[in-house]
């Protein structure tokens, strides 16, 4: 319980340290395609179950285990959480300890994510955020490819020059979600658009949108967000759900 405990708790021990059991969920995880950030949250979810009980996760019983969930839904977590947690534990004991996933669904109903209206930024509010907020060309055509790319934020992040497949007036998405390839339309204004900044900035990366502190690695999500919120800000325009809602917006 120690080892499950103490390796992610430490400063000094990174979070990919762990022990033989710990080595076994994520490699189970990563054969399976899973992210890292996935990968992160899984192990964190088994590791609170050694945290709680002071030993091996693979020596808690089932009726611990909804102990240990009663208490969470108790700290009124929000749905998504308890979902994350629940799938970690599933995974964890059905596919790395081979114990029975029906008994595991039994005993952990889904918690239900409360349901909730998207909500979209009009046409007019859109204009408003790209073009009419004073961002720079980078800035304002990465929302734009964002906008009219149906794209999501981490997809713009990671595109790539090559990705922009003009001739075809497509997108190619190398690693959109669940890591599949897919193609997304590229319309005639973006078109235009990414030629003028592409002609202004000529990146040397192969990224299209490369970080300006680093210019060899793409954007980050946190970097994209900022340059949203300041659009927001700029524009006098409330947060309707982050940058995700422009991809919404575009009909």
């Amino acid at each position: 319980g120690a080892q499950w405990i103490s390796g992610s708790d430490s400063a000094a021990v990174p979070w990919w340290m762990k022990t033989p059991l710990r080595q076994k969920l994520i490699d189970e995880l990563t054969l399976r395609g899973y992210s890292e950030h996935t990968i992160r949250a899984y192990v964190n979810a088994v590791r609170q179950i050694a945290k709680r009980f002071n030993r091996p996760p693979d020596e808690v019983s089932y009726e611990e285990l909804r102990i240990l969930l009663l208490e969470r839904c108790r700290m009124e977590l929000a749905p998504s959480t308890l979902n994350v947690m629940v799938s970690a534990w599933m995974f964890f004991y059905s596919k790395v300890l081979h114990r029975d996933f029906s008994r595991l669904k039994a005993e952990f109903p889904r918690p239900k994510k409360a349901k909730r209206k998207q909500r979209a930024y009009s046409k007019k509010e859109v204009r408003q955020i790209i073009y009419e907020s004073g961002l720079s060309l980078k800035h304002q055509t990465f929302l734009s490819t964002v906008y009219h790319g149906g794209l999501r934020v981490s997809e713009a992040c990671q595109l790539q020059s090559g990705d922009i497949q003009s001739s075809n007036a497509v997108i190619l998405i190398r690693r959109g979600k669940g890591r599949k390839e897919r193609h997304t339309m590229l319309p005639d204004r973006l078109i235009s658009e990414l030629r003028e900044y592409y002609g202004r900035y000529r990146p040397l990366s192969p990224w299209l949108f490369p970080s300006r502190r680093f210019p060899t690695r793409p954007i980050t999500t946190a970097g994209a967000l900022q340059i949203f919120y300041n659009a927001l800000e700029r524009c006098s325009l409330p947060n309707r759900g982050g940058i995700h809602c422009l991809r919404n917006a575009y009909s």
